[in-house]
């Protein structure tokens, strides 16, 4: 009798221990299944948030162009959740992270700190940002010159004219003129630099003929460079933004056509984007997608268009389920998976597609 009652007793403590795991287990398949935008979109920003130095204003694991766009990203965030947790890193980094006023030999590296200081006015509506913006131009107008009739530099070597420096050159211009300055840098007004890059890139040939941005020139030419997804990606955010300046189609329909074909062909086979050459991406490549869905996000609050929010919302979901470490929240290379690896850069990538589904639920 002692036995039987020893083990009915041992029977219903296994029945009930595997209840109790049962019941964590769906209450975790609920509850994650209720985690909003909003709570993924913070879990991805503290975790991003663990690399920030504050000795050095900016993120370990990556490299200074890319904490450029780790200030964009952290600026998006408060603009479309509302939450001011990181709000001084922005103003840490704006007093800490360069003695040299965000100048250095890259003038791309320039423009993306440009783009975030101009991203970190729009939240604040602090003229010190602007100001910034407006010196940092200043100086990457020196980098324009006649070879190839026109275009920047890549760097101040002043030997290769590529897609980036162009496209950021043409987005810094357009959004000063936008924000209201009417300075002269050199010899031309922002709007005036913006509209002469911007016919120059579109005659450049660097645009090809399947709508895709290959990487610069040659000897004047398309050098049928990769196309990575942050060249589509940036100069439709700079048209989008000259379309905003001036309502020339011109731009617009460029900006669609590109979206569109970089839609089409820079995806796996789950239709969720990726580099030309994933997973063998440097440490900057691995910061490239982002930047092309940020960049969405802006033709889309023009365009408003179905298939560029479902998109986003498929990456952003693909991320969250694929490619995430769910112990410690690093978000890999690979948005289909597996998860590879986690850095900073990997991080602020994932953070902008996240911010730009964030913009469709505050639009």
């Amino acid at each position: 009798m002692e036995v039987q009652t020893a083990v009915s007793v041992g029977l219903l403590s296994l029945i009930s221990i595997r209840y109790l795991l049962l019941t964590a287990l769906l209450f975790n398949v609920l509850h994650s299944q209720n985690i909003t935008t909003a709570d993924k979109s913070k879990t991805i920003a503290e975790t991003l948030d663990k690399w920030y130095n504050p000795d050095s204003a900016l993120w370990e694991t990556t490299s200074w162009w890319n904490a450029a766009n780790g200030i964009t990203a952290l600026c998006n965030y408060h603009r479309f959740s509302k939450d001011t947790t990181f709000d001084k890193r922005i103003y840490h980094t704006f007093a800490y992270a360069d003695p040299n006023d965000f100048l250095n030999y890259y003038f791309d590296d320039q423009g993306w700190w440009a783009i975030a200081w101009l991203d970190a006015y729009d939240v604040f509506n602090d003229i010190r940002f602007l100001k910034k913006s407006a010196d940092i131009f200043s100086d990457m107008v020196k980098g324009w010159d006649k070879k190839c009739k026109g275009g920047i530099y890549w760097r101040k070597d002043f030997k290769y004219k590529n897609a980036i420096s162009n496209e950021l050159f043409i987005a810094v211009a357009s959004r000063l003129h936008l924000s209201g300055i009417e300075s002269v840098f050199n010899d031309r007004t922002a709007f005036e630099w913006a509209q002469s890059a911007a016919s120059w890139f579109i005659k450049s040939g660097m645009i090809n003929s399947d709508y895709l941005v290959n990487d610069g020139l040659d000897h004047c030419r398309n050098n049928n460079g990769i196309t990575w997804t942050y060249n589509q990606g940036v100069i439709m955010g700079a048209f989008t933004y000259l379309f905003k300046a001036t309502n020339d189609s011109l731009y617009l329909n460029t900006a669609v056509k590109i979206a569109n074909a970089a839609i089409a062909t820079l995806v796996d086979n789950r239709g969720i984007l990726k580099e030309p050459n994933e997973p063998n991406c440097n440490a900057d490549q691995v910061q490239f997608k982002g930047i092309f869905i940020r960049n969405l996000a802006i033709l889309d609050e023009i365009k408003n268009d179905l298939n560029y929010k479902l998109f986003i919302k498929n990456n952003a979901n693909s991320i969250w389920q694929k490619a995430r470490d769910i112990e410690s929240g690093q978000i890999g290379l690979m948005w289909s998976g597996p998860f590879d690896t986690g850095d900073a850069a990997r991080q602020i990538s994932a953070l902008d597609v996240y911010n730009a589904l964030l913009s469709q639920s505050t639009d």
